[in-house]
């Protein structure tokens, strides 16, 4: 006798594929991608099986359920598929993935998957159930992030000039890279190209006098001080980013230093560091 525990397992075998990212309105969008196996023949029996959802579970918290793109069903007396694989697509708010992503702190992730679905067999409806604990690679997730747009909300979408200036290319690849470490956990090292960012900015734009001259009026005088406009503060902003990222070079590695840099640290300077290359570059 064919029971619902059957079902999944013996006759119909899944295994986690691969996950991606989209961007969705309002939301970040992730589909989780199983894979389905389906044995070809089963004796004397008429099953249809309903996939119905996906709940993902982080250290026995709930992160959220993700729904079943398009139909998937599959019926045994006849043997009908839709496909072989299964696409379920979560969805979550800025604030649940950036809980999840403290989380995982800039490791690897390790989730349980519990597919849901019903079975109905010879007629009669059961619930299935199928649990499986991958090990997501850090690289296969943050290219998932980074396709679903997860680093523009804290750094301002940095846009850059379309051209083919060599110092523009040079900050962009500096903090394109940071960005990247910072997903992977590497905070020192991302702090160390914020900073080359900057540096790469000043040699393209020839705004480092400014910023000098901006601290010294601040250091000059309470009068001077006050006196300062909106613009010359802000320059005060370049400098003072860029010497926060100086910490960076000697974050890691170092047995010396008395301060590591954390997440948050890291997160701060990256943002700052986005929205003053956006401003300096008039974007």
């Amino acid at each position: 006798m064919i029971g619902p525990h059957d079902v999944i397992g013996k006759l119909i075998k899944l295994s986690f594929d691969v996950v991606r990212g989209s961007s969705s309105l309002g939301a970040y969008g992730l589909s989780f991608q199983f894979i389905k196996d389906v044995k070809p023949k089963i004796d004397e029996h008429e099953i249809y099986v309903e996939f119905h959802c996906l709940e993902i579970m982080l250290n026995s918290s709930t992160v959220g359920r993700a729904f079943l793109q398009g139909i998937s069903v599959v019926k045994f007396h006849d043997f009908e598929q839709t496909d072989g694989r299964l696409n379920f697509i979560l969805e979550l708010d800025r604030t649940r993935l950036e809980t999840l992503e403290e989380i995982r702190n800039g490791q690897e992730l390790e989730l349980d998957f519990w597919i849901r679905g019903v079975a109905h067999i010879d007629g009669t409806p059961d619930p299935i159930y199928y649990h499986e604990k991958v090990k997501i690679n850090q690289k296969q997730w943050t290219d998932a992030l980074n396709k679903a747009g997860f680093l523009k909300y804290f750094t301002f979408e940095t846009s850059f000039p379309s051209d083919d200036d060599s110092d523009f290319q040079e900050v962009q690849a500096y903090f394109g890279k940071a960005q990247q470490l910072y997903l992977q956990g590497h905070y020192g090292e991302t702090l160390v190209n914020c900073r080359c960012a900057m540096e790469a900015l000043e040699k393209g734009t020839g705004i480092t006098s400014v910023i000098t001259e901006a601290r010294q009026q601040f250091c000059a005088s309470k009068n001077a001080r006050e006196d300062m406009t909106l613009e010359e503060r802000i320059h005060l902003l370049y400098g003072a980013t860029k010497s926060i990222a100086h910490l960076g070079a000697h974050s890691d590695g170092n047995s010396e230093i008395t301060e590591r840099v954390m997440r948050k640290e890291a997160k701060l300077v990256l943002a700052m560091t986005g929205a003053l290359l956006s401003h300096a570059l008039g974007l």
